[in-house]
């Protein structure tokens, strides 16, 4: 058990410079600051003996002090810890503390997994501290995590609100860091699902290393800006028009027998419900129908449908 003491604490003894247990990331709460405002720190700080031009460092309550102090408070009501206990346990206090109020965003999971490998070392980490928060205990979510935990705090925050998700910020991770702003500024204005996030910054990514460019300079293209400038359009008909011209850009001979492949099956006027698969890619020769039925007569018209086209030789330059 590890002793402490309740004690008013002035601000001016505190260094909030020391941020070794601090690894809380996103937007803060309006409601505390009001609440601190009014009632003052209701629930106490942890703080520890530190040598240095202030007598004490934080363990954990970093926002609640920080907005005390910029209400222009003089003293606060914190714990003090006994001195001599190890900065292992001072991290571990800091974090079931904090994992006992709520569970923590992505970006404070990487922040958090960057600061215990140094202190625990990886193997520890994976096998004590990432069930603890919540991951898999594997050396690739350790790496994983150890590269997010490296972007920009402004990318962080992005992460921490959910605006991005720890699939683009991963993807993200792979890009230089002057290109990954642009990008970001774009993902978080079309607020896409996680999946097209990491699509378009792989998009970004292969058609830059084809074309020797930038990835940022693919996504500030004439044609990108002119559908994401456009007042016409929501969110979800820019990042529609969006993907379509970066899987044309990446993939131009893929979208181009994609094309001709619908115009060819509207040629056959096959009735709704049937669905002709090609081979993923277009490559082998493996294809594939679909028949969708609510009774037996209904797939009779199906099946007939499908011997039409196949008697008739139309089907064959489908395939061709």
């Amino acid at each position: 058990m590890i002793n402490k003491s309740l004690e008013k604490i002035n601000i001016s003894d505190i260094d909030f410079s020391i941020d070794d247990f601090r690894f809380c990331c996103g937007v803060q709460p309006d409601q505390l600051e009001s609440s601190i405002a009014k009632y003052c720190v209701l629930v106490p700080p942890y703080l520890y003996h530190c040598s240095g031009n202030r007598n004490f460092a934080i363990v954990t309550g970093f926002r609640r002090l920080e907005i005390a102090k910029r209400l222009g408070m003089v003293a606060v009501n914190c714990f003090v810890l006994e001195k001599g206990i190890s900065h292992e346990n001072l991290f571990l206090l800091a974090l079931n503390e904090r994992i006992g109020k709520r569970e923590l965003n992505p970006a404070e999971k990487a922040i958090l997994v960057r600061k215990v490998v140094s202190l625990f070392g990886k193997g520890r980490s994976i096998k004590e501290i990432l069930p603890l928060i919540g991951l898999e205990p594997s050396e690739k979510i350790l790496c994983q995590y150890l590269a997010v935990s490296k972007l920009s705090m402004n990318i962080l925050e992005k992460l921490a609100t959910g605006e991005l998700s720890i699939q683009g910020a991963l993807e993200l991770c792979k890009i230089d860091e002057k290109d990954r702003a642009k990008i970001v500024e774009i993902l978080v204005k079309l607020g896409c699902s996680a999946s097209i996030q990491k699509e378009i910054v792989v998009y970004c990514k292969e058609i830059g290393a084809r074309e020797k460019k930038a990835p940022g300079q693919i996504i500030e293209e004439p044609q990108v800006r002119e559908i994401l400038d456009d007042p016409e359009l929501n969110r979800r008909e820019k990042t529609n028009l969006l993907r379509t011209y970066l899987r044309k850009k990446r993939y131009p001979l893929i979208t181009k027998r994609e094309a001709e492949f619908r115009k060819k099956l509207s040629k056959l006027s096959l009735p709704s419900g049937i669905t002709i698969k090609p081979p993923q890619y277009f490559e082998g020769n493996r294809w594939s129908i679909e028949l969708v039925f609510w009774s037996p007569e209904e797939l009779n018209k199906k099946v007939s449908a499908v011997e039409r086209v196949i008697k008739n030789g139309s089907i064959e330059s489908l395939l061709e």
